[in-house]
């Protein structure tokens, strides 16, 4: 199996060029951003602040990515959010979220097992 990952900064055109890359390969496209994106959805819409609390929500409302470049999709439980996660809102909280320890290790676990399902 093949794992490319890109970084770099917001804005720079990491998920443009990852979806291209993945159409033209006929590989999957996994925007590990939009997890992060979606569990701070989560914990908006949850209105859990906690560490703790964002965690046990994400036990009952599991992330769920459709692995396609052409029409990748994000849900958390059975609630697609592939357009609210890109809001204003999850826009200015998911720093803070994507910096909790805890959290990156727990989405690390949910993309390694949607790589290797």
């Amino acid at each position: 199996m093949i794992v490319v990952a890109i970084d770099g900064p917001s804005g720079a055109g990491k998920s443009s060029t990852a979806k291209l890359v993945a159409k033209r390969a006929g590989w999957s496209y996994l925007d590990t951003g939009a997890l992060y994106r979606a569990v701070t959805w989560l914990s908006l819409n949850e209105n859990v602040t906690a560490t703790e609390d964002i965690l046990a929500a994400l036990k009952r409302f599991p992330l769920r990515f459709v692995a396609s470049p052409i029409n990748p999709q994000v849900f958390v439980g059975d609630t697609e959010v592939t357009v609210e996660i890109r809001s204003e809102a999850v826009t200015q909280a998911v720093s803070a979220i994507s910096a909790i320890a805890e959290i990156r290790a727990e989405l690390l676990i949910i993309q390694r097992k949607f790589l290797f399902e």
